[in-house]
């Protein structure tokens, strides 16, 4: 099943890295897969939404941080099991490396 957005308000729109709000900057980026393993887990459409905080990271390309406040901005909290966290980190980092990859120039 394929799912369309067709009509939203700006209001409801959550950021893609923190998923806070309100929104402040869209990233224009090419759709890309997202693999782990042997399989493809989801694919990104599009642009990226991202709140004052996380575009500041961004535009000033801070991805180390960047990563830190998705973490801490899981439902649960960052995870107390090192493993666990080391294995999210890893996957975060590696999800902002490809919308790095995919980004394309604001016009």
């Amino acid at each position: 099943m394929t799912c369309q957005l067709k009509n939203f308000d700006l209001e409801e729109l959550i950021c893609d890295f923190c998923s806070g709000g309100p929104i402040y900057k869209s990233y224009p980026a090419r759709d890309f897969s997202v693999v782990t393993g042997r399989e493809v887990d989801s694919v990104s459409k599009g642009d990226w939404a991202a709140c004052k905080a996380c575009a500041e990271l961004i535009d000033q390309e801070k991805w180390d941080e960047l990563a830190d406040r998705t973490l801490a901005a899981l439902p649960q909290g960052c995870p107390s099991d090192p493993a666990v966290k080391d294995a999210l980190y890893s996957f975060v980092k590696s999800l902002h490396s490809r919308f790095r990859e995919h980004r394309l120039p604001v016009q």
